[in-house]
């Protein structure tokens, strides 16, 4: 069996809570369509929101060869720019290969 590194980035609820709706609206369609391209382009293999019950507010699984390669598209992110969310970085070594079925 062989591993395969990948990156397990993690959002989680940023400093910048206070926008309005119609911001936060618009922020989420960027944030979607960012986390989308990404996927699309096979960077992303996994991603989603959690339940929302504490800090942390989604994941994505990157497939990059570094976890500074991660952290710089993650933190594209319009909703990482826009303080709405923090990232945090941490390697996931998974059977190449395999995913979730």
């Amino acid at each position: 069996m062989t591993m395969q590194q990948y990156f397990i980035v993690f959002l989680k609820s940023g400093p910048a809570r206070s926008s309005t709706k119609a911001e936060t609206a618009e922020l989420q369609k960027q944030h979607l369509a960012y986390l989308g391209g990404l996927y699309e382009k096979g960077i992303i293999q996994l991603n989603g929101p959690t339940n929302g019950e504490d800090e942390f507010r989604g994941f994505s699984v990157y497939a990059v060869a570094t976890r500074e390669e991660a952290a710089r598209l993650a933190g594209e992110d319009p909703m990482v720019k826009a303080g709405r969310l923090m990232i945090e970085v941490r390697p996931w070594w998974l059977a190449k290969g395999s995913g979730v079925k």
